[in-house]
């Protein structure tokens, strides 16, 4: 009784299934680059909540962010340019995914 309680209860595809239509290729895509989820889409799972608003964080180092990336916009995502403000000015921000990771600099980026 109790591992069917766990099962329904903590079944992170189930979740998923709000973001992406195939979860388990998400979850692969996370084992290949290093993907984690954080933020209100974690805290809903562990405690068995949920906000309608909530969002999905997804943090990765820079190692897997270009596959991350590439793979998001073929699972329906778009990129969308941040905005960035220094001194008091909104600096021009990359205007597409190709430009922003052709813009990075991996140099101080360790192995």
């Amino acid at each position: 009784m109790c591992r069917d309680f766990m099962r329904r209860e903590y079944d992170v595809h189930k979740r998923l299934r709000h973001f992406f239509s195939n979860p388990v290729a998400f979850r692969r895509m996370q084992a290949l680059t290093g993907a984690i989820v954080s933020g209100s889409f974690a805290l809903q799972f562990f405690t068995r909540s949920h906000y309608p608003t909530a969002d999905l964080d997804i943090y990765v180092c820079h190692s897997g962010g270009v596959k991350a990336g590439i793979w998001l916009q073929e699972n329906r995502y778009t990129f969308v340019p941040g905005l960035k403000k220094e001194r008091g000015k909104v600096c021009q921000q990359p205007s597409s995914f190709n430009h922003a990771i052709n813009s990075m600099d991996f140099a101080w980026v360790p192995d």
